[in-house]
């Protein structure tokens, strides 16, 4: 693709759309030089990160947004460059409950891309917070296996912790887990 350059004659018209002659008017110029770029597409993915953290007692359960990937339009050297928008301005300080938001991806792109559908430039955004609970499980430590503690730490970033019992010993050992 390559940009649409073309010179048009200048004309007048009235309000109904009929040519209106040039006999009492003059222009300033008879021909315009006209220049409509091409720009490439892309599509990328959305990344939503939530800024502070929910009130004592209260953690981001869940994020979700749609859509996840919008298209974008602009010179192709800066798209190359564009791999993802990143949206961390959803803000959960002190939050108790669920947070519901729209916003508008345009203001995330750099200056010389949009969003190649104007209509679609709108996400919706909802950051699920729940009330954290501590429970206490009694469990044989000879049949527990931790296999893998993996978790979202950017949603929970306190560790997790057991507390387990050593029949030898006779005591509770509360294990935290390691960063």
């Amino acid at each position: 693709y390559s940009d649409i350059e073309t010179t048009i004659t200048v004309g007048c018209i009235d309000g109904y759309g009929a040519a209106v002659a040039k006999d009492n008017m003059s222009l300033s110029a008879e021909t315009v030089s006209v220049s409509i770029p091409v720009y490439k597409k892309k599509k990328i993915p959305i990344h939503v990160k939530v800024g502070g953290t929910p009130k004592e007692g209260y953690a981001v359960k869940q994020i979700n947004y749609e859509p996840d990937t919008i298209e974008v339009a602009g010179p192709e050297d800066v798209l190359k460059q564009l791999e993802s928008v990143e949206i961390s301005d959803v803000i959960v300080t002190d939050s108790t409950d669920n947070i519901e938001k729209n916003i508008d991806v345009s203001e995330y792109l750099p200056n010389d891309v949009f969003v190649a559908d104007s209509s679609a430039s709108e996400i919706a955004i909802n950051v699920e917070i729940e009330k954290q609970k501590e429970r206490e499980l009694a469990l044989n430590t000879s049949n527990l296996n931790i296999i893998d503690t993996t978790k979202d730490k950017k949603t929970h970033p306190d560790r997790m912790e057991i507390k387990k019992y050593c029949p030898f010993c006779r005591k509770h050992t509360v294990h935290k887990e390691t960063k």
